[in-house]
Protein backbone atom coordinates (compact mmCIF):
# COMPACT_ATOMS: atom_id res chain seq x y z
CA UNK A 1 0.00 0.00 0.00
CA UNK A 2 1.51 3.02 -0.84
CA UNK A 3 0.66 7.02 -0.36
CA UNK A 4 -1.08 6.82 -3.92
CA UNK A 5 -3.35 3.68 -3.00
CA UNK A 6 -4.58 5.32 0.31
CA UNK A 7 -4.87 9.31 -1.20
CA UNK A 8 -6.80 8.09 -4.66
CA UNK A 9 -9.09 6.00 -1.93
CA UNK A 10 -9.96 9.05 0.00
CA UNK A 11 -9.72 11.43 -2.80
CA UNK A 12 -12.62 9.38 -4.52
CA UNK A 13 -14.65 8.59 -2.00
CA UNK A 14 -14.93 12.30 -0.72
CA UNK A 15 -15.95 13.37 -3.97
CA UNK A 16 -17.68 10.69 -5.06
CA UNK A 17 -19.32 8.72 -2.01
CA UNK A 18 -19.22 5.98 -4.26
CA UNK A 19 -18.37 2.11 -2.81
CA UNK A 20 -18.57 0.90 -6.04
CA UNK A 21 -16.15 3.13 -7.96
CA UNK A 22 -13.12 2.84 -4.85
CA UNK A 23 -13.98 -1.05 -5.03
CA UNK A 24 -13.41 -0.79 -8.60
CA UNK A 25 -10.19 0.76 -8.30
CA UNK A 26 -9.04 -1.10 -5.74
CA UNK A 27 -10.07 -4.56 -7.75
CA UNK A 28 -7.74 -3.03 -10.35
CA UNK A 29 -4.86 -2.22 -7.99
CA UNK A 30 -5.08 1.71 -7.94
CA UNK A 31 -6.56 2.08 -4.53
CA UNK A 32 -7.23 0.80 -0.82
CA UNK A 33 -10.24 -0.98 -0.07
CA UNK A 34 -13.13 0.86 0.61
CA UNK A 35 -13.14 -0.64 4.15
CA UNK A 36 -9.69 0.36 4.49
CA UNK A 37 -10.97 3.77 3.46
CA UNK A 38 -13.87 3.71 6.52
CA UNK A 39 -11.49 2.45 9.34
CA UNK A 40 -9.03 5.58 7.77
CA UNK A 41 -11.69 8.35 7.72
CA UNK A 42 -12.81 6.92 10.94
CA UNK A 43 -9.14 7.38 12.52
CA UNK A 44 -9.15 10.53 11.62
CA UNK A 45 -12.32 11.91 12.84
CA UNK A 46 -11.29 10.04 16.41
CA UNK A 47 -8.16 11.56 16.52
CA UNK A 48 -8.92 14.48 15.22
CA UNK A 49 -11.90 14.91 17.97
CA UNK A 50 -9.33 13.71 21.08
CA UNK A 51 -7.23 16.10 20.09
CA UNK A 52 -9.90 19.16 20.27
CA UNK A 53 -11.07 17.62 23.76
CA UNK A 54 -7.44 17.83 25.02
CA UNK A 55 -6.68 21.21 23.80
CA UNK A 56 -9.81 22.93 25.47
CA UNK A 57 -12.32 22.28 22.86
CA UNK A 58 -9.59 24.24 20.89
CA UNK A 59 -8.76 22.51 17.61
CA UNK A 60 -4.94 23.06 15.84
CA UNK A 61 -3.42 20.99 13.44
CA UNK A 62 -0.38 18.50 15.28
CA UNK A 63 2.15 19.73 13.02
CA UNK A 64 1.81 23.56 13.89
CA UNK A 65 1.22 22.82 17.45
CA UNK A 66 4.18 20.74 18.19
CA UNK A 67 6.47 23.09 16.19
CA UNK A 68 8.62 25.45 18.94
CA UNK A 69 11.91 26.08 16.67
CA UNK A 70 12.04 29.14 15.30
CA UNK A 71 12.86 27.46 12.15
CA UNK A 72 9.70 26.01 11.38
CA UNK A 73 8.24 28.70 8.84
CA UNK A 74 4.36 28.60 8.54
CA UNK A 75 2.98 29.96 4.98
CA UNK A 76 -0.83 31.25 4.99
CA UNK A 77 -3.16 31.26 1.59
CA UNK A 78 -5.72 33.51 2.16
CA UNK A 79 -8.65 33.79 -0.42
CA UNK A 80 -12.08 35.88 -0.02
CA UNK A 81 -15.47 33.81 -1.57
CA UNK A 82 -18.14 35.93 -2.60
CA UNK A 83 -21.19 35.02 -4.36
CA UNK A 84 -23.29 37.46 -6.28
CA UNK A 85 -21.00 39.86 -5.35
CA UNK A 86 -22.64 42.39 -8.34
CA UNK A 87 -25.83 42.60 -6.99
CA UNK A 88 -26.41 46.51 -6.03
CA UNK A 89 -29.04 45.87 -3.33
CA UNK A 90 -26.49 43.50 -1.43
CA UNK A 91 -29.43 40.93 -0.81
CA UNK A 92 -28.89 37.24 -1.34
CA UNK A 93 -24.60 37.62 -1.40
CA UNK A 94 -22.32 35.68 0.36
CA UNK A 95 -19.42 36.74 1.73
CA UNK A 96 -16.22 34.45 3.40
CA UNK A 97 -12.75 33.93 4.10
CA UNK A 98 -10.74 30.69 3.80
CA UNK A 99 -7.17 30.34 5.38
CA UNK A 100 -4.76 27.74 4.87
CA UNK A 101 -1.71 27.18 6.80
CA UNK A 102 1.40 25.39 5.09
CA UNK A 103 4.66 24.24 6.70
CA UNK A 104 7.51 22.80 5.40
CA UNK A 105 8.64 19.63 7.86
CA UNK A 106 12.22 19.71 9.75
CA UNK A 107 14.53 17.10 8.55
CA UNK A 108 15.01 15.39 12.04
CA UNK A 109 11.22 15.83 12.95
CA UNK A 110 9.70 12.38 13.90
CA UNK A 111 6.46 10.86 12.13
CA UNK A 112 2.61 11.80 12.70
CA UNK A 113 1.43 9.19 15.02
CA UNK A 114 -2.22 8.51 13.37
CA UNK A 115 -3.15 5.24 13.78
CA UNK A 116 -5.17 3.12 11.64
CA UNK A 117 -7.63 1.19 13.62
CA UNK A 118 -8.42 -2.17 12.72
CA UNK A 119 -11.87 -2.32 13.27
CA UNK A 120 -14.12 -1.26 10.11
CA UNK A 121 -16.96 0.10 11.96
CA UNK A 122 -19.18 2.94 10.70
CA UNK A 123 -19.03 4.68 13.35
CA UNK A 124 -16.77 6.73 15.72
CA UNK A 125 -15.42 5.90 18.76
CA UNK A 126 -16.01 9.87 20.18
CA UNK A 127 -18.93 11.70 20.08
CA UNK A 128 -19.25 15.47 17.83
CA UNK A 129 -19.13 18.13 20.37
CA UNK A 130 -22.38 19.85 20.60
CA UNK A 131 -20.95 23.48 19.65
CA UNK A 132 -19.58 21.96 16.60
CA UNK A 133 -23.24 21.50 15.72
CA UNK A 134 -24.87 23.64 17.16
CA UNK A 135 -25.97 27.52 16.05
CA UNK A 136 -26.30 30.58 18.39
CA UNK A 137 -29.69 32.35 18.53
CA UNK A 138 -30.07 34.76 16.02
CA UNK A 139 -32.35 37.78 16.16
CA UNK A 140 -33.79 39.16 13.18
CA UNK A 141 -35.40 42.22 14.57
CA UNK A 142 -31.91 44.06 15.45
CA UNK A 143 -29.34 44.34 12.45
CA UNK A 144 -26.43 43.55 14.07
CA UNK A 145 -26.42 41.25 18.10
CA UNK A 146 -24.50 42.44 20.28
CA UNK A 147 -21.29 40.56 21.64
CA UNK A 148 -20.92 37.79 23.75
CA UNK A 149 -17.61 38.37 25.33
CA UNK A 150 -16.03 36.78 27.82
CA UNK A 151 -14.16 38.78 30.08
CA UNK A 152 -14.63 42.59 30.61
CA UNK A 153 -13.77 45.10 27.69
CA UNK A 154 -10.68 47.38 29.01
CA UNK A 155 -11.54 51.12 27.66
CA UNK A 156 -8.55 52.66 28.14
CA UNK A 157 -6.84 50.13 25.79
CA UNK A 158 -8.81 52.59 22.69
CA UNK A 159 -8.37 56.19 24.22
CA UNK A 160 -6.12 58.09 22.20
CA UNK A 161 -2.41 58.42 24.02
CA UNK A 162 -0.90 61.59 22.23
CA UNK A 163 2.51 60.32 23.65
CA UNK A 164 2.51 57.49 20.95
CA UNK A 165 2.03 59.75 18.17
CA UNK A 166 5.48 60.69 16.55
Amino acid sequence: MTLKHIGLGLTVDQATRSKQLIQLLFSAGHSVSYYTVLRMDNSNRNNVLERYKENGNLFHPRPFAASTEPSSYICYAIDNIDINEELLSGMGTFHATQIAAFRRKDENEPKMDLEILLKSERKLDLQFPSELQELGELSLYNKKPEPNLVKPVVLDWYSPDINLVG
